[in-house]
């Protein structure tokens, strides 16, 4: 008994040039496809070409109709190929050489591409305009010989525009209409790219060259070498971003092309980034020791006690802290984690000094600024790298980050501490412990936080 016919939606087929259904083309999200390749019994569902590629796609399914039934199909018509290279390439010539060009440029066209290993019929017209815009840029005589043109060799077939001075180019991006940028954009736009112009030395673009670049780099490392890694990356962000903006506002070209192959060299340097390292003891107790400013001390005292980083003092609240009970419950910004920890008598007392100057009085967030606030990283770490590292005389590599890796290394087992109480300070998610039971176990983290005041403090008393 033969299997039931299957029933379902009619299949659907791509059109045809000529409209009417090319009956066996479909369409799908990896592009076309031949659409009876189930019912037809083969393994492999033959593939046409991506979803973009119309033209190279129905002449492969027309071949492949072709080579299935013996039958010859009428290939699709391009559209003229000399208008739509000369308006790719911008030709200027006579009358005389538009006759040699009809006569035998696409039969030698043809043989160039071949040359280079790629199929003229089925490719489309998009990529094949390109390739001999390539051939003839890289070198038009050679070119011209190889299409059987001598007259195309002495032709200046590409308009020579005068190269955009830099002061343009930066306009172009700062005056922009589409999406207009902010004023905080704009300032920065306006003082990087003229710090760029001064250094670079060059008035217009088609000057610039890879040494330039590189000479750019370096200065802008010498600069920021006592800054934050931003200090580099927004930098060079910003100039990529302008260079890239110049096809946005006429068009690819390339004199865009080049120059964005000259900026990949600007990257952030390795030594500009952070390390993971502990801070050393007399590191930070040289540092502690030149801090003199209230507020900042509580921040350094609680970093020891609890592993904050820059970004925890952003999300810091009054609600999160309880001065009578010496504990702090708070939720992780980014992962949302609750991490607890109970506080020293050092921490409490230094807490304690910073809420008298009633300085966070109008804040829901418990160290703010002087225009009531809360902190950022960077500001943070701005004054770390320029009030209190260089007074200190601490190494320029020590972070503020580094309090945590302390936190984190410090010899927990050597304390008889469970190093488990460490995750708890730090709001790492532990198995099978929730975030409503962690909020009892403040306690719990009473022994390690002993132990960093010990390691960080030894002795001192408050």
């Amino acid at each position: 008994m033969s299997p039931p016919k299957r029933t379902g939606p009619n299949p659907k087929y791509e059109l045809a040039p000529d409209g009417k259904p090319a009956v066996g083309l479909s369409k799908g999200k990896d592009g076309y496809y031949y659409t009876h390749w189930r019912s037809e019994g083969y393994r492999k569902r033959p593939h046409f070409g991506p979803p973009h590629d119309y033209n190279g796609a129905y002449n492969r399914y027309l071949k492949f109709m072709q080579d299935k039934d013996g039958e010859n199909y009428t290939k699709v018509s391009k559209p003229d190929f000399l208008k739509s290279l000369k308006a790719h390439m911008e030709f200027r010539y006579d009358e005389e050489f538009l006759k040699k060009l009809k006569k035998g440029g696409i039969k030698n066209l043809k043989e160039i591409f071949e040359r280079i290993s790629v199929d003229w019929t089925y490719v489309p017209d998009s990529v094949c305009l390109e390739r001999a815009r390539k051939l003839l840029l890289e070198n038009q005589k050679e070119t011209a010989l190889k299409m059987r043109l001598s007259g195309l060799a002495n032709l200046n077939l590409f308009e020579q525009k005068p190269s955009l001075t830099l002061s343009e180019v930066g306009a172009m991006y700062i005056d922009r209409k589409r999406k207009p940028l902010s004023p905080k954009v704009i300032s920065d736009a306006h003082i990087w790219w003229d710090e760029f112009v001064e250094i670079t030395g060059c008035k217009r673009a088609g000057d610039i060259t890879v040494d330039i670049i590189n000479h750019y780099q370096e200065e802008i490392y010498d600069k920021g070498e006592h800054n934050a890694p931003s200090f580099v990356n927004n930098r060079f962000n910003m100039i990529k971003t302008i260079v890239n903006n110049i096809a946005k506002s006429i068009g690819d070209s390339e004199e865009q092309r080049i120059l964005q192959n000259h900026l990949k060299v600007l990257i952030l340097k390795d030594g500009s980034k952070y390390n993971s390292q502990p801070i050393s003891k007399n590191d930070f107790r040289s540092i502690l020791s030149v801090c003199k400013d209230i507020k900042w001390r509580a921040i350094l005292i609680l970093a020891t006690n609890t592993g904050f980083t820059p970004i925890d003092y952003t999300y810091l609240l009054k609600s999160d802290i309880n001065l009578k009970s010496h504990t702090l419950i708070m939720y992780r910004n980014k992962t949302k984690i609750a991490r607890v920890a109970m506080l020293t008598k050092r921490t409490v007392h230094a807490l304690q000094q910073y809420v008298k100057t009633e300085e966070n009085k109008h804040s829901s967030h418990f160290f703010v600024n002087r225009y009531g606030k809360p902190y950022t990283a960077n500001s943070i770490g701005k004054y770390w790298r320029e009030k209190l590292r260089p007074i200190a005389k601490a190494s320029k590599k020590v972070c503020f980050e580094h309090i945590k890796d302390a936190v984190q290394s410090v010899p927990v087992n050597e304390y008889d501490c469970d190093p488990i109480e460490v995750r708890y300070l730090l709001g790492h998610k532990e198995r099978g412990v929730t975030d409503h039971y962690l909020k009892r176990l403040t306690k719990k983290t009473k022994k390690v936080v002993k132990c960093l005041d010990s390691y960080f403090y030894g002795d001192d008393e408050l």
